[in-house]
């Protein structure tokens, strides 16, 4: 309830926010030489039936946006089809409205990558944000089949990439030129 009515002071709008009997998601973020992330999903768990009762207002409402962010879920049983579903609909009503993408560690790794829905978010998404070692997650599944490298990095128009090494040039999406 906190949140809510701290977004009500700001002029959030928070319509599609669902409120649950449950604990809202936790995440604990350790620092160090490698960041390391404790989840705990909870009232998150409920996002794929919450989308599925409001699914045709959420469309409409985010199809008016210049840019939709999405995060990646913990729970992926029927989340991840649906954000997927949902997204293509607002780019069929929208098709100027930036999506934008920030997998995370959970989603670059070989068996989220393996799953048709995580692979076809990456390449609908028009700016993906990753770290290195996210980027090398990725880099390393698709490394696989040269054309997926491709094609991911030439539908994302925009790639940030955090704590850059010499290997890798913002300028150049391709890691090591055998890839373009």
């Amino acid at each position: 309830r906190y949140l809510l009515q701290t977004m009500e002071k700001k002029n959030i709008d928070s319509k599609f926010i669902k409120e649950s009997e449950d604990e809202a998601g936790k995440c604990i973020s350790f620092m160090g030489n490698d960041r390391v992330l404790f989840t705990s999903p909870f009232a998150n768990m409920e996002m794929a039936s919450h989308l599925k009762q409001r699914y045709q207002e959420i469309v409409y409402y985010l199809s008016k946006s210049k840019i939709v962010h999405l995060t990646s879920f913990i729970e992926h049983s029927d989340t991840e089809d649906k954000v997927l579903q949902l997204l293509k609909d607002v780019k069929k009503l929208n098709p100027f409205c930036i999506i934008s993408f920030d997998p995370g560690e959970y989603w670059t790794t070989k068996e989220a990558l393996g799953r048709p829905s995580v692979r076809q978010l990456l390449t609908l998404a028009d700016i993906v944000f990753c770290n290195e070692k996210e980027l090398k997650n990725m880099l390393e599944v698709f490394s696989e089949d040269s054309s997926d490298i491709k094609g991911l990095f030439s539908i994302s128009r925009i790639v940030k990439f955090v704590q850059l090494d010499s290997k890798y040039n913002a300028s150049n999406f391709s890691y090591k030129s055998k890839y373009t």
